[in-house]
Formats: C-alpha cells, structure tokens, sequence
C-alpha cells in the first residue's frame, strides 16, 4: 500500500491483531461445546477470523519501499508471532483430552457453556465489526472497502450466533407494545413535518434574496419605495416653493 500512514498502520496491526486472538479463542470453545449446530459455527468463523486477520496483517506488508516504519514492522513481527502461536495451539492436546469432558452439572444437558460460547462470540463480532468500520474511516483504499465489507460480514455472524440464543429463549428481546410503537411513530411524523417546514420557508427566504440581488424587488420592496418617493417629492415641492425669490429672512431675491 503506497504512502501508507504511521495512524492507518496502528489501526490496521490492531484489526490484525483482535482477529487473530478472537478467532483462537473461538477456535478453543468450540472443542468444548456439545451443540453440533453451534460447534459448526465457530469452527466456521474461527477459521475465517484467521484467514482475515492475514489478510489485514497483508496491508502493512505492501507499503512502498520507502516505508521503513518501525512499528510498521513491528505490527508484521508480531502478526506472524500471533500466527504461529495458533498453529502451536492447534497442534496441542485439547482441554477434553487431558482432562476430560466437560462437567454436564453445569447446565442441562450441558447448555452453559454452549451459552457462555454462543454469548461470547456474539459479542466479539459486534465489537469485531464495529472496529472496522473506525478503521475504515482512518484507511485509504484498498484497506477501506475491505474494512467495510468485513463489518457486514462480522455483523452477519453475530446474528447467527445471536439466532442460536434466541431460539433457546437465551436472548432477551422483549416485544414493543402498540401505544410505544404508536407513539414512536407519531414523534417521527412531527420531526419530518417540522423538516419540510424549515426547507420551504428557507427556500421562500432564499428566493427573495436572490430575487433582490437580481434587481427585481419584491412587492412589499416596491409598495415602500413609492412611499417614499411620494413623501420626497412633496418635500420637494414645498421647499421648492418657499425657496423661490427669496434669501436670507424671507427677503425678495434680487440679481
């Protein structure tokens, strides 16, 4: 990425980074829950989380060669360091195999961790995805659509995660009544009425003004001007007439 900023440079080594730690650590609560459908799931995003924290780290690998940002390489160092702690993590034995399943007394049919994983993924994608849309505003491109596009991707697996909870009546989602709906509503039409009031007395103001810049004055402009012109000319005239053949204390004007 050419001409690549030292601010656009800590954004995207953190983006890299919360990938990379978020994806391990779903990858480590998988092998701990017993709901087939969830397990699928976060084996599914732990290993997309991976394959987008490459992808990030992979930015701050194209700066022109002028770049030589200490951070900058720090950020690649320790993106690689994160990468191969995972695969050492990978290769380790699991919780389950050296100390067995987990206990069912946690839960029904052992539903708390599944919970507890379910719960934990949601709200990593919500922060996953709100992350890169703040890192989007401080990138350029191509770093910018793609930090867009992985927030709607991150918000789509937060829903599915939120999906699960939901259908085990997990998430509270209490419904709107009709009178606080109705209410809303009713709020929203003032606001967009008091909205096109604004624009249309704005316009009206704005057309008078460009209207008088243009020399067309408008009616009230003209009614007052003959006013005046009445008033003046008839000051005029009466000075006019007082004036005439005389000087000085009324005395006859003589040449």
């Amino acid at each position: 990425m050419p001409n690549i900023s030292q601010h656009e440079a800590a954004e995207l080594w953190e983006i890299a980074r919360d990938h990379y730690t978020t994806g391990a650590k779903l990858q480590f609560l998988c092998q701990h829950v017993q709901d087939t459908q969830l397990r699928s799931m976060l084996e599914q995003h732990s290993r997309r989380l991976l394959q987008v924290g490459q992808q990030v780290a992979g930015f701050l690998g194209q700066e022109s060669p002028g770049f030589q940002g200490h951070n900058a390489h720090g950020s690649m160092q320790s993106a690689h360091q994160s990468s191969q702690q995972f695969a050492q993590f990978q290769s380790a034995p699991s919780y389950s195999q050296q100390y067995g399943a987990p206990s069912a007394s946690l839960g029904q049919g052992g539903q708390s961790v599944d919970i507890l994983a379910a719960g934990e993924a949601l709200k990593d994608f919500k922060h996953l995805a709100i992350a890169a849309v703040r890192g989007a505003t401080e990138s350029s491109q191509p770093a910018r659509n793609t930090l867009y596009q992985l927030a709607g991707e991150h918000l789509q697996m937060a829903d599915q995660h939120y999906r699960w909870l939901e259908q085990r009546g997990i998430y509270a989602s209490p419904k709107a009544d009709h009178q606080s709906t109705a209410e809303y509503s009713h709020k929203l039409r003032q606001i967009a009425q008091a909205g096109q009031q604004a624009a249309q007395a704005h316009t009206g103001q704005a057309q008078t003004f460009f209207g008088q810049a243009q020399g067309v004055p408008s009616p009230s402009y003209q009614q007052g001007t003959a006013h005046m012109g009445q008033q003046y000319t008839g000051h005029t005239s009466h000075t006019s007439f007082a004036g005439v053949g005389t000087t000085g204390f009324g005395q006859p004007f003589r040449q």
